[in-house]
């Protein structure tokens, strides 16, 4: 999905007046502390189960929605045109532990030297007035070392050490509607994954969210994501959008379970606090025959982060992110058998993230 595109369309801003906050939070006081801990793990539910999922890294840029109003039919002209993405990110060493699903810790050691590349190119393929479609190839290239200081005899051996490539092509399809007066904007993907041993992952996935208010200042919606995968045991999800803007200079963007607060310099400078989630997953083939064929290293983190955006002329856009990286989920599993997995637990650390994105339209 093209989550950009898809949250600008999304979050046309609004305004809230305060007696309504004040009522939202009389109406959070009012529920009972069992239906708030339900609520609350429902969220964190919610953001466990569904970001470790192999969603294609077609967004290395993720804050497209823009820098002013003028920014705004630029940028979103420029994207939905053929625009390449990059992006550069590395981790501090970090320890880790490795335990089966229903075991103990047979291996502890240090993660060292983590890096990764990623690229996408988005080919617009058809454009209507209701509908787009578009094609996205990419590619990553992890790379990561893990020290072993400690193992147990029994424990399988599996070389994850080196540099890991996966490439993958994606079919998007964006289209808008209305639906009892209100605007309905959807997206749906089919993804095609693989690695340098072959075609390893199929996938697929649709979300509509519905507006059910829009104004000037302020955008809330709703909806739902379904998930077509071979490792999704909930394969459908609600989905909430929000988008405040204060001023000219201030706006509170949320699509859950992302969330930042945007400070706008200029219309080429922006500063934005938040949090989001972000992972990583390569392939290893063992080789061996105690192992299955194929693993899959699955990663989830939780970004409390700074991002900074500048463009530069038309056609080029440059975002650096930087803050703390939160393990949610990360684990090591055979995709045929995603119920048994070996878990991979990280301390919180340090990351930083550089991407380009450069659209090759020149209007």
């Amino acid at each position: 999905m093209n989550y950009m595109t898809f949250r600008n369309v999304c979050n046309p801003p609004t305004f809230a007046r305060k007696n309504k906050y004040v009522k939202m939070i009389h109406i959070w006081k009012n529920v009972k502390s069992d239906n708030r801990l339900y609520i609350k793990c429902f969220v964190l539910v919610f953001i466990v189960v569904l970001n470790p999922l192999p969603f294609p890294k077609l967004y290395a840029q993720e804050t497209a929605d823009t820098l002013s109003s003028k920014e705004t039919n630029r940028v979103d002209k420029a994207l939905s045109s053929m625009t390449l993405r990059v992006q550069f990110g590395t981790e501090l060493n970090a320890d880790y532990k490795l335990k089966p699903r229903d075991g103990n810790v047979y291996e502890k050691g240090t993660i060292r030297d983590a890096a990764k590349v990623r690229m996408a190119l988005n080919i617009p393929v058809l454009r209507a007035k209701f509908a787009t479609l578009s094609v996205s190839p990419y590619y990553a290239n992890y790379h990561l070392k893990f020290s072993r200081e400690e193992m147990l005899p029994e424990s399988p051996v599996m070389d994850m050490n080196g540099t890991h490539h996966t490439w993958g092509i994606s079919m998007n399809g964006n289209f808008q509607t209305k639906l009892f007066g209100k605007q309905v904007l959807g997206n749906a993907n089919m993804v095609m994954e693989g690695s340098e041993y072959g075609i390893e992952w199929f996938s697929g996935m649709i979300i509509a969210v519905m507006q059910v208010k829009q104004t000037r200042l302020t955008s809330i919606g709703i909806g739902v994501l379904g998930l077509i995968h071979t490792s999704s045991s909930i394969p459908v999800f609600p989905v909430f959008t929000f988008r405040q803007k204060f001023s000219d200079k201030w706006a509170l963007d949320l699509m859950m379970p992302r969330v930042h607060l945007k400070y706008t310099f200029n219309e080429k400078n922006r500063l934005s606090v938040g949090m989001s989630i972000d992972g990583d997953h390569f392939y290893v083939h063992p080789e061996k025959e105690s192992l299955s064929k194929v693993y899959r290293y699955s990663k989830s983190v939780m970004t409390p982060e700074f991002v900074y955006e500048r463009t530069v002329g038309k056609q080029f856009r440059l975002t650096v992110r930087s803050g703390i990286s939160v393990s949610m989920a990360s684990r090591i599993y055979n995709p045929d058998n995603y119920k048994e997995y070996i878990s991979v637990s990280q301390p919180t650390g340090g990351f930083i993230n550089i991407g380009f994105a450069y659209s090759m339209s020149k209007k």
